[in-house]
């Protein structure tokens, strides 16, 4: 996966694993588009942390490439599935962003998907932290001694 390319990685992991458009639906959170970070780095900057890792750079190009070699092998269907996905991701974000704790969308029957009904509480799991979905789970263990694993900022 190469996050510039997020939605055709999904789309491209989904065909090679088999998997169906409900597997890879997710609601976006803490995301920026890469064209505006890279417009407030200098130049130099970019060099420099270029220069001191190599390797990083040289994971990125070889994964990047692979990924438009697996593209190009995918066929005529790819880019028009690709446009469906990132129209149903926007319908999702839409639908979240209403925040209605009783409301339901669905996402209609395609070539590329079976119908879908998401409900409200799909944005309020979908957009909580890891963390707090272990903690929920422990809560709900109920007459079991666990200890709830420790609180690390920003994970």
């Amino acid at each position: 996966m190469v996050v510039e390319y997020f939605h055709e990685s999904l789309v491209l992991l989904r065909r090679l694993m088999c998997w169906t458009m409900e597997d890879i639906l997710y609601v976006k959170r803490n995301a920026n588009e890469y064209e505006e970070k890279d417009k407030h780095i200098e130049p130099r900057l970019v060099e420099n942390f270029r220069r001191h890792n190599v390797p990083d750079y040289v994971l990125y190009y070889h994964y990047n490439r692979t990924l438009w070699r697996k593209i190009a092998a995918a066929g005529d269907g790819f880019w028009p599935e690709v446009r469906h996905f990132d129209g149903v991701i926007d319908s999702i974000a839409r639908f979240c962003q209403a925040s209605i704790a009783n409301a339901t969308l669905l996402i209609p029957k395609s070539q590329w998907n079976d119908a879908v009904t998401l409900h409200g509480w799909y944005c309020e799991k979908m957009s909580k932290r890891i963390y707090d979905d272990l903690t929920d789970i422990y809560e709900a263990m109920p007459g079991q001694v666990i200890k709830k694993p420790p609180y690390v900022p920003g994970c």
